[in-house]
């Protein structure tokens, strides 16, 4: 156990070596928290690592550090709204449109490879129910070299993403 300035809990390394259920109800309370905060709210905490979550016996998370807040405004909100409802149905097309609109980027090899990075961070969606193991992170990871490798080789056909779509990266990745 361990404690911060006001909060008594356990540390995400205790919380993975809880039984499968525990783990599954936090891991579901997790994304609650994330999806909910940043989809209903248009609220995006940007700082989501386990070191800002302290669990409980009781199976209860306390969250921690919110000095990172972005907000989304429509109509980027129901964009991203957009690509996750279309996640769920798994349509591929309208999810592809929703997020070549939010990444406000053009036809070609820079939107291709940015939108291919993104759909490797929503395959927990297409592919409900999906268990998140190393291999995803290793996959979302190499993603991101992939798009550094992709903007740096091509310089000229690089245009930048909004800023709250590189947030989003942030959510998906913690």
């Amino acid at each position: 156990m361990f404690a911060s300035a006001f909060v008594e809990g356990y540390p995400m390394s205790w919380a993975i070596s809880q039984p499968e259920s525990e783990r599954r109800a936090f891991a579901q309370d997790l994304w609650r928290f994330a999806y909910h905060s940043f989809l209903v709210g248009g609220h995006l905490n940007v700082d989501p690592h386990p070191g800002n979550y302290i669990f409980h016996q009781d199976r209860g998370i306390t969250f921690l550090d919110f000095g990172c807040v972005e907000t989304m405004h429509e109509p980027r909100l129901q964009l991203a709204r957009s690509m996750h409802a279309a996640a769920r149905r798994r349509d591929e097309a309208s999810w592809r449109a929703a997020a070549a609109e939010i990444t406000e980027t053009k036809p070609g090899p820079y939107q291709d490879a940015l939108l291919n990075y993104l759909r490797r961070c929503f395959v927990t969606i297409f592919d409900y129910p999906y268990r998140i193991e190393s291999q995803y992170v290793s996959d979302v990871v190499r993603g991101i070299r992939e798009m550094s490798s992709h903007m740096l080789s091509r310089k000229s056909s690089f245009t930048a993403p909004p800023y709250v779509t590189l947030f989003l990266n942030r959510l998906h990745i913690g």
